[in-house]
């Protein structure tokens, strides 16, 4: 009787027109894989932020794999601005990049990047990752124009957890000196051979480091895996928005779905 039940509610055509679905579809993880230097760098547009000193945004930059911060201030958004500050806050201090990862903003579809990405590097629209997104609790100053540079110095030195060596040492093969080093007269006097062979053998097991920690993060996301397979030809439901009443307010506009099929 159960069986008859679930069976019959599930066939019910009212009931899946009307109904939200009972399971949200989850496909697999799939990774965008990196394994060395420029390879892939990731872009995106924090703001609008407070006003200080005329600016409002910031165009952050970082190498996918190296995990290297780069962060630009901006006034405005616009095509031809994002281009010139990539092109001369990035390209002529770390070269041309293989590939560009940004999310689906107008800004990075406008004529000007794009065909400074046909120049400079093929650009793919996707869903940035998180790493971008956790970039941004860095900027709540006043006066965060000023202190970009500090923070990215801060990030680019301290150690990341997924590769274990910072992002200095991926880029320089060095440990970096900071200031509280010359201020207590901690300055390194070992070997530099010995250092660079130290940070050889780290680097040379990073790409591995990355790839236990994305087998890991696959792992855990594909826990809860919901994705029903489809072929061509397959009659499905389409689930629409449900538009709000004309002769009502926003605020109490009744909240619905429209289905379709």
């Amino acid at each position: 009787m159960r069986d008859d039940v679930i069976n019959w509610t599930k066939s019910c055509v009212e009931c899946s027109v009307y109904n939200d679905p009972t399971a949200y579809t989850k496909a697999l993880l799939k990774q965008i894989n990196t394994s060395k230097r420029n390879e892939i760098l990731g872009m995106d547009i924090v703001g609008p932020l407070p006003v200080a000193r005329g600016y409002k945004y910031i165009l952050t930059i970082i190498d996918r794999f190296t995990k290297w911060l780069s962060a630009i201030p901006l006034k405005e958004t616009d095509g031809l601005t994002i281009a010139d500050a990539f092109i001369h806050n990035y390209v002529y201090i770390f070269d041309i990049p293989e590939a560009i990862l940004t999310d689906q903003g107008k800004n990075f579809k406008e004529s000007t990047v794009l065909s400074m990405a046909e120049r400079v590097a093929p650009i793919t629209h996707k869903e940035m990752g998180s790493r971008n997104e956790q970039i941004k609790q860095f900027y709540k100053y006043d006066d965060w124009p000023k202190t970009l540079k500090a923070l990215c110095f801060a990030y680019n030195t301290s150690k990341i957890d997924t590769t274990g060596v910072s992002p200095y040492e991926s880029i320089f093969k060095k440990s970096p000196t900071i200031p509280i080093d010359l201020m207590f007269g901690w300055l390194k006097t070992h070997n530099i051979w010995a250092e660079r062979e130290r940070l050889s053998k780290e680097f040379n097991t990073v790409g591995e480091i990355i790839r236990k920690s994305r087998e890991h993060q696959k792992k855990y996301y594909d826990v809860k895996l919901h994705d029903p397979p489809f072929s061509v030809g397959d009659k499905v439901y389409v689930q629409y928005p449900k538009k709000e009443s004309i002769d009502k307010g926003r605020k109490f506009a009744r909240i619905g779905k429209d289905h379709s099929r």
